[in-house]
């Protein structure tokens, strides 16, 4: 096999021998058996901003009869190159990375594991409808399609952040050579479409929306629709058109009041002092000293977390319109949410009615997305 040509599946978090050819001898020189080492073990890993690595596990020796023998790399040592350095020279697949031959040397996977912890980045790179599109060493990399009316399609390096729902969030890279009014460092969404011969292309579509105001928003109908059209055909363009009009909404936040320390002491004392005196609870006279927190209501499901929020008084239950409510810009209420311990998996809107969960992983989209607001 020849990483040139066959990709970066076979090695990715898999066990493969290279030949210890003079660069991987200066690599291993003073490790056990390096001298007599004809091959080397390797473990495939992804560095997020620099590419694909390979770490090198063992020192190898094949006998006369074709077995091979492993000498492992000393415990406290590592020793791994990026994959360029190898491109073309041919290797063997040895073992999926679940194979038992991983428990022999656990103790350095699990360190490059933890380094490649992004369940998100880990995901993406199981998607195999991207491989076309990817960089060859940098596997996060992608080359994509720049669209915006007016302008000529233009490739861009981009880099995979995120993952949100219907959508692959990226990074660009390099300053685009037109004005699409997005630059460097920037975050645009991707997708998936095919041209008139069937062929995919990975695009991001960079029209900005129809401008706004803040009328046409208040009462929370624009959404509400925009939501419904993404729930019927789960689209691109749909999601992106909800993202974005929650960027300039404001919202019903369902909330807990709450009481200063201070404020609970008194209120305990006085329904204790009440029921000395024979009155009811409820025939005392309490004043707060502190001022009322209002603490936005979380609802669990399983072991996530969410806020519940409303487009309007009419998508809220009999339950929800128990709770206190405050209008919040959209944009706090993700601030909030991004704050908030436990932490937040998404935010609900509109529950007992049409509803949409924006997963934490868009939080960052909607922040960095540019108001339609007329100004």
């Amino acid at each position: 096999m020849k990483y040139s040509i066959d990709g970066f599946r076979p090695v990715y978090r898999n066990f493969c021998l290279f030949k210890a050819t003079d660069y991987i001898k200066g690599l291993i020189n003073g490790q056990p058996a390096w001298e007599n080492a004809d091959s080397v073990l390797t473990y495939g890993y992804i560095d997020h901003d620099n590419g694909l690595y390979l770490e090198i596990l063992a020192c190898a020796i094949t006998t006369d009869k074709g077995q091979i023998s492993f000498a492992p790399v000393e415990a406290n040592k590592r020793i791994s190159f990026r994959i360029d350095a190898v491109m073309e020279d041919e290797f063997e697949f040895v073992a999926y990375g679940n194979d038992p031959v991983r428990e022999k040397f656990m103790d350095k996977i699990s360190i490059l594991e933890k380094s490649e912890s992004d369940e998100d980045l880990k995901q993406s790179r199981t998607f195999s409808f991207l491989d076309e599109f990817r960089h060859e060493i940098n596997i996060d990399d992608v080359y994509a399609l720049l669209t915006k009316d007016g302008l000529e399609p233009e490739k861009c390096r981009v880099r995979i952040e995120r993952l949100g729902d219907q959508v692959i969030i990226a990074r660009i890279l390099g300053e685009p050579g037109q004005q699409f009014g997005y630059h460097i460092d920037d975050e645009i969404l991707l997708y998936i479409e095919q041209n008139a011969e069937g062929k995919n292309k990975l695009v991001s579509d960079l029209n900005p929306g129809v401008k706004l105001s803040r009328e046409e928003l208040s009462d929370g109908s624009m959404l509400r629709a925009a939501i419904a059209k993404f729930n019927a055909d789960k689209s691109q363009d749909s999601l992106t058109e909800v993202l974005e009009l929650l960027r300039d909404s404001s919202v019903l936040v369902p909330c807990i009041a709450m009481l200063s320390k201070q404020d609970q002491q008194a209120l305990k004392e006085l329904v204790e002092k009440s029921k000395e005196n024979g009155l009811k609870e409820n025939d005392g006279d309490f004043k707060n000293q502190e001022k009322i927190r209002l603490v936005p209501d979380v609802v669990k499901k399983g072991d996530k977390y969410f806020f519940p929020v409303f487009s309007a008084d009419s998508e809220m239950s009999a339950v929800d319109k128990r709770f206190s409510k405050v209008r919040k810009s959209f944009i706090d209420v993700i601030k909030r949410a991004k704050a908030n311990n436990p932490k937040i998996d998404g935010i609900v809107i509109d529950a007992d009615t049409n509803a949409m969960v924006v997963s934490s992983e868009l939080f960052e989209t909607v922040l960095k997305m540019r108001s339609r607001i007329v100004k």
